[in-house]
Order: structure tokens, then sequence, then C-alpha cells
């Protein structure tokens, strides 16, 4: 008689970066929306690092048709115009930033992208692949001119939260006038109290944190379905 005797094991591989360059990460989108934009500044991380190192004291500007628009630092990282603007069409655009260390750099001047309205927003009850039953949110869009090509789209949602069971009431001490021969101290009693606040609805406001991205490059249309 044979006996096999299979094992297995997981070794843990402590790995570590040999090369590492100390670079500049830029995350900044400018709409053609009126408002305080924000620019991201960090630095890159080392793979054996948890979180990136955001990049203070720079100086970050944006210089639009002859305007100067100021960031100022509000937190770690995070640069808020200090007034209110948009972009607008068939203007160059430039992103200019002075770093801590004394570097320098800035982007090529760049226009605004075509604006595409949203032909249709609509949701529809599905299944998704895990089996989860639940509503999936789809957009259309269409640009006749055929110049849009590329969309990236961002969210803000707000949703209602109600239990399907709720009680109206708390259970609280009932207290009495204390009794030195009470052992209870008068407080052996509750009582039901009606809350002060109907808590039974909420709502909750999120926005989108993943990068949503589709283009129209491969079909003979500038056209966004279903997605």
């Amino acid at each position: 008689m044979v006996v096999l005797q299979l094992g297995s094991c997981i070794e843990e591989i402590d790995f570590e970066n040999e090369i590492f360059e100390n670079a500049l990460v830029i995350d900044a989108t400018i709409t053609n929306e009126d408002k305080q934009h924000e620019i991201f500044l960090s630095r890159t991380f080392q793979f054996e690092d948890i979180d990136p190192n955001p990049e203070s004291n720079a100086t970050v500007k944006v210089i639009g048709n002859g305007t100067i628009y100021e960031f100022k630092e509000e937190k770690a990282g995070r640069y808020v115009s200090q007034s209110t603007f948009q972009a607008l069409p068939n203007v160059d655009y430039q992103l200019q930033i002075s770093a801590s260390n004394g570097r320098n750099y800035s982007s090529s001047p760049i226009q605004l992208t075509p604006i595409t309205q949203i032909d249709a927003l609509y949701a529809v009850r599905e299944t998704n692949d895990d089996g989860a039953n639940g509503m999936s949110m789809y957009v259309d869009t269409f640009d006749p001119t055929g110049n849009s090509k590329y969309y990236r789209y961002e969210y803000e949602e707000t949703f209602k939260v109600e239990p399907p069971s709720f009680v109206s009431q708390d259970l609280v001490e009932d207290f009495h006038p204390i009794d030195l021969d009470d052992p209870c101290e008068g407080r052996c009693s509750v009582k039901f109290v009606f809350r002060s606040q109907d808590k039974r609805i909420c709502y909750r406001t999120e926005t989108s944190q993943g990068i949503n991205l589709t283009n129209s490059t491969g079909f003979a249309e500038d056209r966004v379905s279903r997605f």
C-alpha cells in the first residue's frame, strides 16, 4: 500500500522597492462649472508604504484668457481656487505649480473639450453578475459634431433610508425621589417616552469615488448608449 501525504503552505514575501522616484502627482480637473475648483497634489509612495504623502506649501495657479486664478491650500495637499470661475470655450488654460522643493511644473495650454448634453438618465432594475438584485443607473449622450469622443462621468446621489421596523419610543430610567431604605435608590423602574425627533426616515448624500470613463472612438458616430 502506498500512502501519499499532500500538504501546502503559504510563504509571505516581503517586497521592497529597489528603485524609487519621488515624483509629484497632480490630480486636477477644470470644468465649465462656475465654482471653486480643487486641485490635489501628492507624492509617489513606495510599495511598502500605506498612504501617499500630500504635497504641502506649493504655489498653484491656473492661467486663462489673461486671468490668473490663485489656489490656496485648505488642507494638506488640497488646493482650492480663491474665486469661482469656469472654463470657457476657445480659451487656452494652463496649470502652473511651484512645488515646496523649488521645482516648477506647467501643463501645455489646452482648451475645454466640446460640451455634450446628456440625452437621457434613467434607472433599470436588474441583477448583477453576483446575483444581487438592485438598480442600475444609465446615461445616453450624442454629439452630432463627432468632436467629443471621450467622456468622464461624476455624480452626487442622495438616497432615502427607512427601516422596515421602527419604534417611536425610547426606554429610559424612571427616576423617583431617593429613599434611603430603597436598595435600588429610586432607579429600579423604567418607562417609555416618545422620541423628541422622528428618526425613522433619514437621507444620505454621497459622491462618486471611482473614475467612470468611456469613449466612442470605435463607433461610426459619437454616441454613448446605456453606459
